[in-house]
């Protein structure tokens, strides 16, 4: 089954939160972004793991889009002069994966370290004018110290993890004012647990879906006497891909695409007093929950232990979320 032996060099990535970029594009707290980059484990069959041994898997991605409020509508404030949001960033998640040579209740064993690196640009357009922050930096740290996978019958896997994303990466200068600013990290801890179904069917074809839900800790440090609670987030990854037949076998086509939504408010409190984040007009919707979905092609290709992948998805829907484009490249080395 030689799709499957192309797909578990990929899986090397397994079911790994490696994730995440910076900025005003999402909804959450102000500044921050949802830990789970939308689209980044399309592609992977996260319901199996990797071989015994260790492996690089390292995903490039950009993104390109404008800042849509909680009607779906490009953010558009008059009162204040505000005319929209664009953000850009470049994503580089190099992560290294280690797949156990052992066995548990029938059970393979996997875990992962990755470090995101964020460079992001975003422009706000006024009626006086465009200004445009650029910054680089460091997302936070992901581990997922535990993978574990059941391959069952009829080609079926699936997987269970959980991650966690440290807080101690590019936070900015909280505390001071900042809670509007532009920050490549979140000022937070996010616990996420996961799971995935990956199917084969034994002729080159193999679909998958990819769960993470991030929890994320109260960021104490928001603004002078103000705390922010960021809701969670349900974040669902889908791949369906084919591999070629005859003389194009190391070629592999899909479709993949993603659906992100934020399941309960966003809350601030001040003075021991907690409350929802509030709607604002043209620009955010009550609560600040967020809601993203796209879905595009993707190539693969196998250099013998070596696979790559490039896909692209678009948004087809977003909500206090940025609306654009994503393109992905990914490759999976073994050590």
């Amino acid at each position: 089954m030689r799709n499957l032996t192309l797909a578990r060099s990929i899986a090397a990535l397994g079911t790994l939160a490696a994730a995440g970029w910076g900025g005003q594009a999402y909804a959450v707290e102000p500044g921050s972004s949802d830990p789970h980059l939308p689209g980044v484990s399309s592609g992977v069959p996260a319901g199996a793991v990797a071989p015994p041994g260790f492996y690089f898997v390292n995903t490039l991605a950009y993104n390109d889009g404008s800042l849509q409020d909680g009607n779906g509508n490009s953010v558009s404030v008059p009162a204040i002069g505000l005319k929209g949001i664009n953000a850009t960033a470049w994503i580089e998640i190099p992560a290294l994966v280690w797949s156990a040579p052992f066995h548990f209740a029938g059970a393979s064993f996997a875990a992962a370290i990755a470090q995101p690196i964020v460079t992001l640009s975003v422009t706000t357009q006024t009626a006086a004018g465009a200004a445009t922050v650029n910054k680089t930096g460091l997302f936070n740290t992901v581990i997922t110290p535990v993978i574990a996978s059941w391959h069952l019958p009829l080609g079926f896997f699936v997987s269970g993890n959980f991650s966690v994303y440290i807080n101690d990466a590019d936070n900015g200068d909280r505390g001071n004012g900042a809670g509007s600013q532009t920050h490549i990290a979140n000022n937070t801890w996010t616990f996420a647990p996961g799971g995935a179904i990956s199917w084969f069917n034994g002729h080159g074809l193999e679909t998958s879906i990819n769960m993470e839900y991030d929890i994320q800790t109260q960021d104490t440090n928001f603004l002078p006497g103000e705390k922010y609670q960021s809701g969670d987030i349900l974040n669902l990854d889908f791949t369906a891909m084919q591999v070629l037949p005859g003389a194009y076998k190391k070629w592999t086509v899909g479709v993949v695409g993603f659906y992100s939504k934020q399941v309960n408010n966003d809350q601030t409190t001040v003075g021991g007093v907690t409350r929802d984040v509030a709607a604002v007009p043209g620009l955010r919707g009550t609560g600040n929950q967020f809601e993203r979905a796209g879905i595009g092609p993707i190539v693969g290709y196998e250099f013998g232990p070596v696979a790559v992948q490039a896909y692209y998805i678009r948004d087809v829907e977003a909500k206090n979320a940025t609306l654009g484009d994503t393109f992905f490249f990914r490759f999976a080395i073994p050590l």
